[in-house]
């Protein structure tokens, strides 16, 4: 899922919400591969990839979310930084941005 780096806050809600629906299901996964019968090889074995691939979808979203949340940070800190050494038009243009 891609997203862009500035997330507005209705995105985050939207996401953490996303997050907490891959995480239920993830959650259902072990449910149903716990509570299967030990001795249905198959049907273990298709629980057990239902399970890793709800878990892999979870991890996989949080990285992302991670990942805009870091990049979003690193952007202001990185233009404070430069705000603070410019000078001029430069500093103008800095200010406007922020």
């Amino acid at each position: 899922m891609n997203r862009k780096k500035n997330a507005p806050s209705s995105e985050v809600e939207v996401y953490t919400s996303r997050l907490y629906e891959l995480n239920a299901a993830a959650q259902e996964a072990v449910r149903d591969f716990s509570l299967h019968d030990i001795d249905d090889m198959e049907g273990l074995e298709k629980k057990r990839l239902r399970m890793h691939d709800a878990f892999t979808t979870l991890y996989d979203e949080l990285a992302v979310f991670s990942e805009t949340l870091m990049g979003e940070d690193f952007d202001l800190a990185f233009i404070r930084n430069r705000l603070a050494t410019a000078e001029g038009e430069a500093k103008e243009q800095l200010e406007r941005a922020m």
